[in-house]
């Protein structure tokens, strides 16, 4: 085999060996990179699951991040508890009450009152659904009152009927008193002697 014919077959090979010329395909379009739709429920109306409530200077009350659905049924439970509403607004985002006379510095009956109309705001609150879950001074001015702050009660532990929301409260007054407000069973009044005879050294 002379040099020109090796040379030939090796060229020959070398041909064949040689990959496919690379023909790179059409990119894809940019719908096909754009992202899928976001879930629905992202889209759905979420209640808050906390909000508050303050009592501010003497004869107001301040509904923060409350669902409007809530006004009405507070709006009641003052009326029937406290009385008349002198007016209404909306304050920095807050719904405001200006009650009638001074519930937030009440001496005598007005103390029982107003400690009766808060009672019939928490029970507003807790048959529409929201537990008090903490009552604090965060404003730390001077005669500041607490915050009550709310939370959603679990769907899953069903309904809460109005019949079955009881509450009543305890105030401190004087130096030596203790008073028991609200429509409480007798059974209470017996549970809470009780109690003092049993821890109060002087009965």
């Amino acid at each position: 085999m002379t040099k020109d014919h090796e040379k030939q077959q090796l060229a020959k090979l070398d041909a064949d060996s040689e990959p496919p010329s690379f023909i790179p395909s059409e990119p894809p379009h940019l719908s096909q990179l754009a992202p899928s739709a976001p879930p629905d429920y992202l889209f759905e109306a979420v209640l808050p699951r906390v909000c508050c409530i303050t009592l501010n200077e003497t004869d107001k009350m301040r509904l923060l991040g409350v669902p409007p659905i809530l006004v009405v049924p507070i709006r009641n439970a003052i009326t029937s508890s406290w009385g008349q509403i002198q007016a209404e607004q909306t304050y920095f985002g807050a719904h405001e009450f200006k009650l009638l006379g001074t519930p937030w510095r009440g001496q005598g009956s007005e103390s029982v009152l107003a400690r009766t109309l808060i009672v019939s705001v928490l029970r507003a609150m807790a048959v529409n659904g929201w537990n008090m879950i903490q009552a604090a001074d965060v404003s730390k001015k001077e005669h500041g009152k607490d915050a009550l702050f709310f939370e959603t009660i679990d769907p899953s532990l069903g309904v809460v009927m109005p019949d079955e929301v009881d509450m009543f409260a305890i105030s401190f007054n004087s130096s030596d008193k203790l008073r028991i407000i609200g429509n409480v069973p007798a059974s209470v009044i017996t549970a809470v002697k009780q109690a003092i005879h049993a821890q109060w050294p002087n009965g």
